[in-house]
């Protein structure tokens, strides 16, 4: 008798689909800087930029799947508010982070 596992066969997705959106933002973000794809495909950058915002990616990124799924009936609109939104987020969230490092004071 095989066993089922329903619903649970789509835990290993839940890290990549919450990491999806700060990476695509962190690389369309690191782009714009000098528009060459190399500076959008640094996964350690990246990386430091996901870990440099300390988890407040997480919020927004329920927001979203929440959003989704509450407005599923008007999913094209849905689509491009909840991305468009999100996506500005973690856009002016990172410009943040960025500025506040660059302005915080050095110490040797």
């Amino acid at each position: 008798m095989p066993i089922d596992f329903g619903v649970l066969v789509y835990l290993p997705m839940v890290p990549a689909v919450m990491l999806a959106g700060p990476l695509t933002a962190a690389g369309i973000y690191q782009f714009q800087k000098r528009e060459q794809y190399r500076d959008a495909l640094r996964a350690y950058v990246l990386v430091m930029m996901l870990a440099s915002s300390k988890g407040r990616f997480l919020v927004p990124t329920f927001a979203l799947v929440g959003f989704l799924v509450a407005l599923c009936p008007l999913m094209t609109f849905t689509l491009f508010v909840g991305f468009a939104a999100n996506l500005t987020f973690y856009a002016v969230f990172f410009r943040a982070v960025e500025e506040t490092r660059k302005s915080a004071p050095r110490f040797p």
